[in-house]
């Protein structure tokens, strides 16, 4: 395997980037915090998580590509919110309130990332 991909021991002395760092960004809400009590008032304080950790676990998926990604710090398309809707009228309230507000909105099922639209 060493000679196809042109590599010497030297190679593997020191260690590579095993994906273990915590993965940091800094992409601050767009949203006014008008906004942001608005969502809070439709669906519960709870419901609704600004912090990195929970918008960048939607920003991506499960693929090879979005796991390499991460693992190189490229972080991009960070959602502003995370909003778990309770129920149907929910739903019909958050898509109302950013139509009104011309929010886009970006539906996280899975994460498999199968099509790479999470």
């Amino acid at each position: 395997m060493k000679s196809t991909f042109n590599m010497t021991d030297e190679d593997f002395k020191s260690p590579q980037k095993m994906g273990l760092e915590e993965v940091s960004y800094h992409l601050p809400i767009s949203l006014t915090p008008e906004q942001v009590a608005e969502f809070k008032k439709i669906v519960g304080e709870e419901n609704v998580l600004e912090d990195e950790y929970a918008r960048l676990q939607v920003a991506y998926g499960k693929t090879m590509i979005d796991l390499m990604r991460l693992r190189e710090g490229i972080v991009e398309n960070v959602p502003d919110l995370v909003i778990h809707p309770r129920d149907k009228e929910d739903i019909k309230k958050i898509v109302e309130y950013c139509n009104q507000e011309k929010i886009n909105i970006y539906v996280y099922a899975g994460g498999s990332s199968v099509t790479r639209g999470v």
